[in-house]
């Protein structure tokens, strides 16, 4: 002791940094364990994922179901459409006032069909109703086609 510092120096116990050297090379091993593991984990994931991306693909495309598994509420198809009548020019018997209603009333009728249309597709109506799809999508067609020649009534009534 130095008589200004009054703390005591104490002697160092070799054996105890030896014990401690000890326990702390042992914390590095365990720790060394854990993270090969959990890269090992992490390879075996990636490896996995790569895999799904490679193989259910070609598995899934030749493995399609023909028809759904199950079928809560029955959906009654519409009759099937006659085939389309010629389209025709506009009978001057209308006025242009009545004719302008109906303009306004096929594209009100129109444009609820093709939003309607892509509310269908997006629920992914061409998986469990394709041929029903393709009919009203035919309608569609033959109902804009008629609008197009100004056949308004026509439109309407398609």
């Amino acid at each position: 002791m130095h008589k200004k510092d009054p703390t005591p120096i104490e002697a160092i116990d070799f054996e105890s940094l030896h014990n401690q050297t000890e326990v702390d090379s042992e914390l590095k091993q365990t720790a060394t364990r854990k993270l090969s593991t959990a890269w090992l984990a992490f390879v075996i994931l990636i490896l996995c994922g790569i895999a799904v991306f490679l193989f259910l693909p070609k598995y899934v495309s030749k493995h399609k179901i023909s028809a759904p598994l199950s079928v809560e509420t029955p959906i009654h198809s519409p009759p099937s459409p006659k085939a389309p009548e010629p389209i025709q020019e506009a009978k001057p018997s209308i006025s242009a006032e009545e004719r302008d209603e109906l303009r306004l009333q096929a594209e009100k009728l129109l444009l609820q069909i093709i939003k309607q249309q892509e509310s269908l597709q997006a629920q992914g109506i061409t998986k469990w109703a394709a041929d029903e799809f393709v009919q009203a999508t035919a309608l569609g067609m033959t109902g804009d086609e008629y609008y197009r020649k100004k056949l308004y009534l026509e439109a309407i009534d398609t």
